[in-house]
């Protein structure tokens, strides 16, 4: 259920991306990783724990945030 896993992992996905792009633009690029995983969750394989997918997710969003700054 995507409302209990955005409830449950937005705190610390903000949490994590703080750390790559300091607070305004983790708010911000928790939006679009939530975007993101609301759209793919029917395509989630399982093939590992779904906060890791979240996670890889957020990584890949502050780094491609970072490579445009």
């Amino acid at each position: 259920d995507f409302e209990a896993l955005h409830h449950t992992l937005r705190p610390p996905v903000i949490a994590y991306l703080r750390r790559f792009v300091g607070e305004a633009e983790a708010e911000d690029l928790a939006q679009e990783v939530f975007l993101k995983v609301h759209c793919g969750l029917p395509k989630f394989r399982q093939e590992s724990k779904v906060s890791t997918w979240v996670f890889q997710i957020a990584t890949h969003a502050a780094l491609d945030h970072l490579k445009g700054a």
